[in-house]
């Protein structure tokens, strides 16, 4: 199954979700995209008012730590802080939902795999 996203539901979603790359066409931002592959590594399929706080934690503590900055070359990153996550309230996507319990076991066991 594909990812599957959408930003319509996002306030300001032309200020904080597109970006222009030189001449060309808005593209998605690179935060927008970080944010929605995130989705899957850390069990949470939207970003909503009463749960971007634990969203927020959640790719803070995400072992994967790919889930909280983006390569644009090989010196530049892009980081997601907390304003970032609640500047995309209202994002979605398709991905599988886990309770903070599920999550929690989830990396546990992860890493217990790695040692």
């Amino acid at each position: 199954m594909s990812l599957t996203w959408q930003i319509d539901n996002v306030v300001n979603s032309d200020k904080h979700c597109w970006e222009k790359f030189g001449d060309g066409d808005p593209s998605i931002s690179r935060k927008t995209d970080l944010l929605i592959w995130a989705t899957m590594l850390i069990g949470m399929s939207c970003i909503t008012e009463e749960n971007w706080r634990e969203f927020y934690t959640r790719m803070q503590l995400e072992p994967n730590q790919d889930c909280r900055r983006y390569y644009t070359g090989s010196t530049s990153r892009v980081y997601i802080n907390a304003e970032d996550v609640r500047n995309h309230i209202g994002l979605s996507t398709n991905a599988n939902n886990l309770s903070r319990a599920e999550w929690v076991k989830k990396v546990f066991e992860d890493k217990l795999k790695d040692v």
